[in-house]
């Protein structure tokens, strides 16, 4: 005799499958617009965008450059940036490097590994206004 009262019914041991799929397919969009970060600063309308760019890896001098454009895409012309250099690369000996953008809205300096550097990843930090942006940076 087959006795089927005291066996689990299939909807009794955890959440359909189609509970389950109709979960992934909305958190996949979450996940891909945490995931799709670009090399930009988050910027609140009204002011400036800023792009950090260089070399992904600092195996000598390497120059690094800020970018700022308003909100409309043309240069942000003398803003003022800083650079912050990461631990254990120098600004020609210094942690910070401050300077005001060109007629292109770009304002560049040379970073340098210090002699005894440990390897590894580093964030490169450019600031103007309220507005920051960060860039990984290998050293050998």
């Amino acid at each position: 005799m087959n006795d089927t009262s005291s066996r689990p019914r299939i909807g009794d041991l955890g959440p359909s499958r189609r509970t389950v799929v109709g979960a992934a397919a909305w958190s996949m969009p979450a996940i891909t617009f945490s995931m799709a970060s670009p090399a930009y600063a988050v910027s609140p309308p009204g002011t400036h965008v800023v792009v950090l760019s260089g070399a992904e890896i600092l195996d000598g001098p390497q120059d690094y450059t800020v970018t700022v454009t308003e909100q409309g895409g043309e240069a942000a012309i003398g803003r003022r940036v800083t650079l912050i250099a990461p631990e254990g690369t120098t600004f020609g000996g210094s942690a910070t490097v401050t300077g005001v953008t060109n007629g292109m809205g770009r304002f560049s300096a040379t970073l340098s590994a210090a002699t005894h550097s440990t390897a590894g990843d580093r964030e490169l930090v450019a600031v103007c206004g309220a507005v920051t942006a960060m860039f990984v940076v290998y050293v050998p």
